[in-house]
Formats: structure tokens, C-alpha cells, sequence
């Protein structure tokens, strides 16, 4: 069932399969009052 969090665990597993450290992220970063940004692997 889809709740108001649904993206945030979306961005919480992909963090987690991402991250070195998925609580504190390098790739996938939460802009406050806005929503994610995806910071390139590759940089």
C-alpha cells in the first residue's frame, strides 16, 4: 500500500545499494524543500 514516504524508501534502498555510507550520502543527496539530487558516479 502507498504511503506519503513511498519516494523516501525508494531513495533509502537505493542509498543503501548506492552509498559507501547510505546515512551520509555522496550521490544521492536531499535538498531541503525541494526533493534529490543525483550527484554523478563518475565525477
Amino acid at each position: 500500500m502507498p504511503t506519503t514516504r513511498t519516494v523516501d524508501n525508494f531513495i533509502l534502498d537505493l542509498r543503501k545499494k548506492l552509498e559507501e555510507n547510505p546515512s551520509r550520502p555522496d550521490h544521492i543527496l536531499s535538498i531541503r524543500d525541494v526533493g534529490y539530487k543525483f550527484v554523478s558516479l563518475n565525477n
